[in-house]
């Protein structure tokens, strides 16, 4: 399915399901002088997509993605399982963008702050929701068709090459590989302390789940789990030492204040994640004397004075999250001000053995 609404000469909306949105852009792609993909992910090894970019004759080929590991997939897993698997997916995206079937290269590069879709050649381009994945066919997607030339070279100019600047090529050092996966853990810690706090403070807190506290202690230990292992990113004893003391500059201790606040079982965000308005009102209700004097003229009274005590709870709750998120939130802070510090380490180090500045990558 898809539905096409033009705009102006040149532009137009496009909304699919089950059929890639940027099909045209696609069917271009054999005769195009250059290509680029900019992705939050890419597609299987083996896949259509994959294919595609092999097959491709002389074209200039660029491709900008994130960090193919997302942690909440590694919950679970053992310390030394969470690097392996975070390391056989880096290295199956290494080889997907190694060079086509001609010979070709391709230039590649991998940002941890990617989330925009650009997918694009010299003659039409599509900038919207939809990965340049197959699972992206499955969705709703929905972008802009660009066929202006004019405007094709001005987006390559001024946005896809500034993100090739702020990322790091595929082909990276130890040192740079370990920097990457630092960037990703604290990105991910940030992310869902930001979240509890909007689901309390937006939402009222009704959404809070104990797995939701649950998923930010199981981050936690994965952070621990690769900083504790960091140097087996190492390939020789000397980056081993380098990466094990800018482990060191890393504030873990934070990160077990934090979990001792999610995983107390007298925490306010404990309490409120297990808090049932109903079930108080109920109790209230149970208790000898409203059980006994709960009727007639007495009733709405006693519904009114259980109503009262479930709402007067449920705020003190509110009240002692939020003020046990701030104070997790400054911990998140600090530790990520702590990493900073490490993967400013990592950067020099890297300029000095390798001659790379990757100090632009955020």
């Amino acid at each position: 399915m898809k539905i096409e609404v033009p705009i102006i000469d040149g532009l137009k909306t496009v909304l699919s399901k089950n059929e890639f949105c940027y099909a045209e852009v696609l069917d271009s792609m054999d005769s195009a002088s250059w290509v680029d993909v900019v992705t939050y992910n890419l597609g299987y090894e083996s896949g259509d997509l994959q294919q595609k970019l092999q097959s491709l004759g002389n074209a200039d080929l660029r491709v900008i993605t994130n960090v193919p590991s997302r942690f909440d997939r590694y919950f679970g897993y053992s310390e030394r399982e969470l690097r392996t698997k975070f390391r056989k997916k880096f290295r199956q995206y290494q080889r997907m963008l190694e060079k086509t079937e001609s010979g070709n290269s391709i230039e590649s590069f991998f940002n941890p702050s990617n989330h925009s879709k650009i997918i694009m050649t010299d003659t039409v381009g599509y900038v919207g929701s939809s990965n340049f994945s197959e699972a992206s066919a499955e969705n709703f997607e929905c972008g802009l068709i660009i066929t202006d030339t004019e405007i094709l070279t001005t987006l390559r100019i001024e946005v896809v090459d500034f993100l090739a600047q702020a990322s790091a090529p595929s082909d990276l050092s130890p040192l740079q590989e370990a920097a990457m996966f630092i960037k990703g853990c604290r990105k991910e810690l940030g992310m869902l302390v930001i979240n509890l706090r909007d689901e309390l403070v937006e939402n009222n807190g009704d959404l809070i789940t104990q797995d939701m506290l649950l998923d930010i202690v199981e981050h936690i230990d994965a952070i621990e789990g690769g900083l504790a292992g960091i140097e087996e990113y190492a390939e020789v004893e000397e980056t081993a030492e380098h990466l094990r003391r800018a482990a060191e500059l890393v504030d873990v201790g934070c990160l077990q204040k934090i979990r001792d606040v999610l995983e107390s079982y007298d925490s306010k965000l404990s309490e409120l994640a297990n808090f049932s308005y109903d079930n108080l009102v109920t109790d209230y209700m149970n208790r000898d004397e409203a059980a006994r004097e709960a009727y007639d003229e007495n009733v709405d009274r006693y519904s009114s004075d259980a109503n009262d005590a479930a709402t007067d709870r449920e705020d003190d709750l509110k009240q002692g999250a939020l003020s046990e998120i701030k104070s997790a939130a400054k911990l998140a802070v600090q530790f990520i001000k702590s990493s900073e510090i490490a993967l400013e380490q990592l950067g020099e180090l890297g300029k000095t053995l390798w001659g790379f500045d990757n100090s632009r990558l955020n």
